[in-house]
């Protein structure tokens, strides 16, 4: 590889800063912008049917804030009836949790069957009756041996 001289070196740096100034004299000077406003008529127009579609869009926006809070209040309203409502039905539960309880425990046709119904008692009776006259007749024999 062939590395520059010193004054090789010197010489391209003299180039550039050449360069440099030349580029920085090159410059232009700065184009302010000028405000161009143009008002013609059918942007005016335009401008104004937009100005009642935005009071249309607005007036609808007011309507349903409106529409909203009146089904937010409504919601809230429905929310509390329902807590009362479940309330109501976990008591409803409840009670017939200790109706079932009290049915289970409660005599079912089945343990009625083998009871003595009323004809048996009947029949009972006039046993006992038979029974009775039978042991007052053996008490009168006893009594009356001399």
């Amino acid at each position: 590889m062939n590395y520059p001289t010193r004054e090789e070196f010197e010489k391209f740096k003299q180039e550039v800063r050449q360069e440099v100034r030349q580029l920085k004299e090159q410059r232009t000077e700065e184009i302010k912008a000028v405000r161009v406003e143009v008002a013609s008529e059918d942007v005016l127009k335009r401008l104004e049917s937009m100005d009642k579609k935005l009071d249309r869009i607005d007036q609808k926006q007011d309507e349903h804030a409106k529409a909203l809070f009146s089904h937010s209040t409504s919601i809230s309203a429905f929310q509390t009836e329902m807590a009362g409502a479940r309330a109501d039905i976990l008591k409803i539960r409840e009670s017939q949790a200790d109706l079932r309880d009290a049915i289970k425990e409660t005599a079912t046709k089945d343990d009625i069957a083998p009871l003595a119904t009323k004809d048996d008692i009947t029949a009972l009776n006039q046993s006992f009756a038979v029974f009775q006259d039978r042991i007052i007749d053996m008490i009168k024999q006893i009594t009356d041996k001399p």
